[in-house]
């Protein structure tokens, strides 16, 4: 027999359109809640830098239910966005967001990867990550070395020493081609069945919180976007959705 684990829809945060600290409040509340009472946080958001206030909310959560647990990272994003501050933005933006999670007390930043990341890069940030023992795949990492093998060092080296990881999904990272309702399209990116490979390997690692994020539907009439984003959750998912008896196939 196959048995379900419940996905519950909490509703949405409270987004103060004159306050990113308090819409970071709020988000980093739902996160840490679900988190507490032993749920794992699917954050559903526009703008990347939703993914802080996400994986801000699920450290507290862990922080307080295991002060001594450590997390991995992984990041499938078109660019790295570990800007300390951008522009009049300041450091809340979503060119900062992977920069304010390395910030975070119990992320190992050694363990921080970046799958998908394609053109130009500010060369002080991937210094940075670098330098902290980070590591970033770009596109044409994808392309050369396989999703498969990508995917699979991505794991290896973000579960380094623990057992709980956290996962980022920005769609940009998919070559605007397939995929054109987003903000900050990329070209060269990787492809929706090199995406979904990966997501395949990636989704049967222990992910205790997860976000996707840049949907924007208004940029997409065709629908397709808003599909490609569904489906891709869904390949992360499955394993958590549906798990047979040790008599059936999956």
């Amino acid at each position: 027999m196959r048995r379900g684990r419940w996905i519950v829809d909490c509703g949405d945060a409270k987004i103060d359109p004159a306050s990113v600290e308090h819409t970071t409040e709020a988000i980093a509340k739902m996160t840490c809640t679900v988190r507490a009472r032993g749920g794992i946080p699917l954050s559903l958001g526009g703008d990347h830098y939703n993914s802080y206030p996400a994986c801000l909310g699920y450290s507290r959560a862990l922080a307080e239910k295991e002060p001594e647990a450590r997390f991995g990272y992984i990041q499938m994003d078109g660019h790295l966005d570990f800007s300390d501050e951008l522009g009049a933005w300041g450091a809340l933006n979503h060119a900062t967001n992977g920069r304010r999670i390395s910030e975070l007390p119990n992320v190992v930043q050694a363990n921080m990867v970046w799958i998908g990341i394609t053109g130009w890069v500010d060369g002080g940030d991937l210094e940075l990550i670098e330098n902290m023992g980070g590591r970033v795949f770009s596109s044409g990492d994808v392309h050369r070395l396989g999703a498969e093998t990508v995917a699979r060092q991505a794991v290896s080296h973000a579960m380094r020493g623990v057992d709980r990881l956290y996962l980022s999904i920005d769609i940009d990272a998919m070559d605007a081609g397939f995929l054109p309702g987003t903000g900050s399209i990329v070209h060269s990116g990787i492809t929706p069945s090199q995406y979904c490979r990966m997501l395949d390997i990636i989704g049967v690692a222990p992910i205790d919180g997860l976000d996707i994020a840049e949907v924007a539907p208004s940029l997409d009439p065709s629908g397709r976007t808003e599909r490609i984003a569904a489906h891709m959750l869904f390949r992360v998912l499955r394993n958590r959705m549906f798990v047979s008896s040790p008599a059936q196939s999956v």
